[in-house]
């Protein structure tokens, strides 16, 4: 932050009454700081004479970036008639999240962050930290991909949008706030200024080649989340020690000589990675979790789980075996559950607390919500990228005796194609029968999406393969395909109410559609 202006632009916001602070144009009101920067897509710049040529609006303070440093603070335009101020700010782009942070008067550092990066799981892990959270007292809120109430554009919203949230979060004294930080947000500086109690790695697979150059790229991406100005002395750090990043991340807090608390959990958790090194493990102070064996039964699964935690002298933990039950389906489930207890341990909840509030969370919206009529259970799930849609239909497939496995999917357009081909031979190893649908194209071609996906398939593969560009008819085939007992695993949106196809967003949910199609007896 530029100390040299702070005071002029805390003078100005008083006497001009400032009482909103936006970087969207089209949210400029009388009374308003606008910062006028230049973004990844959008150069806010442009719209600063919209803002000027638009006379109802009066009291105007914006901020507009600049290159030189020489000019910074300089007044570039004032208008008395309107009362519109412009004052050059270099390097605006990267002082949103400060500039925020003090006009709202530093609500932040009244809250408790935890954070959740990775490819899969982030959303699964806020909801189900979120809700346990509420079932054990506490006033607890998530920012993702599940926050509608919030109109929010992106998994993780941008920095000024965040400090509203709190703002409102702190209104209802909600002060446990669970988010995901997506490698968008990381790289995108959108979480500028907060510093989190917590931070979780899930896992790194292929996603996001579209924006980052290459799978290291994306993994760097991700790290950022596990150093300063992220992280505290106090912070927690838990990482998947199952995923080879989780591990190359272990290694990195290592090297950078990281004196927090680590937690790492899954079934090889443990001093694998920290034996080997200089580093005191009693002063670093390391928690694990594992678990040895799982079983599904109807409607729920079983873990066996083995804590081997000290966190400290008031709760001791030595190789103590528990039985996990919970609603939930699927080995990655499991590895989300992990990272939950390891949230709540550390807050100091007794581990039978824990697992008996997370017995009773239930469906997760999109995340392996099944729909049940006739003997045949279909799955809805967000599964879009190829190691999500291999742990479904894995893990299905083991269980698996005469009946079938019907796979309905797609992929979005104008994101990344490398993904595409990779997903269509996934599909085919562990499904009888897949029906290649639209997802959300977007500007791009449906047909050339569709050619993507199955370009790589072997004749064999294709025999499999249904094409059916409108969603909702490819999912009424897959319910006539399925016999009793057989398996519908619709994957791609999920939690989506809408499907977008060019310009235009319509409203299209899996789970409304299956739903109804299942009641109908069709």
């Amino acid at each position: 932050m530029h100390k040299d202006i702070d005071l002029d632009i805390s003078e100005l916001l008083k006497k001009h009454n400032i009482k909103n602070i936006t970087d969207d144009s089209r949210l400029v009101n009388s009374q308003s700081l606008f910062l006028a920067y230049k973004g990844i897509n959008l150069d806010r710049r442009d719209f600063i004479e919209n803002i000027i040529n638009n006379k109802s609006l009066i009291d105007i303070i914006i901020l507009k970036d600049i290159d030189n440093i020489e000019a910074h603070g300089n007044f570039d335009y004032i208008d008395k008639n309107q009362n519109i101020i412009i004052i050059n700010y270099y390097d605006l782009y990267n002082q949103v999240g400060f500039i925020a942070k003090n006009f709202y008067n530093n609500i932040i550092n009244d809250f408790n962050f935890t954070g959740v990066t990775g490819t899969n799981g982030k959303t699964s892990i806020v909801y189900l930290l979120t809700k346990c959270m509420q079932k054990l007292g506490m006033q607890a809120e998530f920012l993702g991909t599940l926050s509608n109430n919030y109109n929010a554009i992106n998994t993780t919203p941008g920095a000024i949008q965040i400090q509203k949230i709190l703002q409102d979060f702190k209104s209802q004294q909600v002060l446990n706030i669970n988010m995901e930080a997506s490698s968008h947000a990381l790289s995108q500086n959108r979480l500028q200024c907060l510093e989190f109690n917590t931070v979780i790695f899930t896992n790194l697979s292929h996603d996001h080649l579209d924006y980052h150059k290459d799978l290291n790229d994306y993994f760097l991406a991700k790290s950022k989340l596990f150093d300063k100005p992220y992280i505290k002395q106090n912070t927690v750090i838990i990482i998947n020690h199952d995923d080879k990043y989780g591990q190359e991340l272990l290694e990195i807090c290592i090297k950078n000589k990281i004196k927090n608390k680590i937690i790492s959990y899954g079934s090889k958790a443990g001093f694998l990675v920290l034996q080997n090194s200089n580093i005191n493990i009693d002063k670093l102070n390391l928690n694990y979790i594992i678990f040895d064996e799982y079983q599904v039964e109807k409607n729920k699964t079983l873990v066996n789980i083995e804590l081997n935690i000290k966190l400290n002298i008031k709760q001791q933990i030595s190789k103590s075996k528990y039985k996990l039950e919970s609603k939930l389906m699927g080995k990655f489930n499991i590895y989300n559950l992990l990272a939950v207890i390891g949230v709540l341990l550390n807050n100091n909840f007794k581990i039978e607390d824990i697992l008996s509030k997370l017995s009773e969370v239930g469906d997760i919206p999109g995340r392996m919500q099944a729909i049940t009529s006739n003997h045949i259970t279909a799955y809805v799930d967000y599964a879009h990228t190829p190691d999500a849609l291999e742990n479904i239909l894995q893990e299905f497939a083991q269980f698996k005796k005469n009946n079938k496995i019907i796979c309905v999917f797609g992929c979005g357009g104008d994101r990344d194609k490398l993904k595409r081909p990779k997903m269509g031979k996934i599909a085919c190893k562990y499904a009888d029968k897949v029906i290649v649908t639209d997802d959300n194209p977007r500007n791009e071609d449906a047909r050339k999406i569709i050619v993507d996906i199955i370009k790589e398939l072997s004749q064999d593969e294709q025999s499999k393969i249904i094409i059916e560009h409108d969603r909702a008819l490819a999912i009424q085939k897959a319910i006539k395909l399925a016999k009793i007992n057989d398996i519908i695993v619709i994957a791609g949106k999920g939690h989506e109410e809408y499907q977008i196809k060019g310009e235009n967003k319509h409203y299209f949910s899996d789970y409304v559609t299956v739903k109804n199609l299942l009641n109908q007896g069709n």
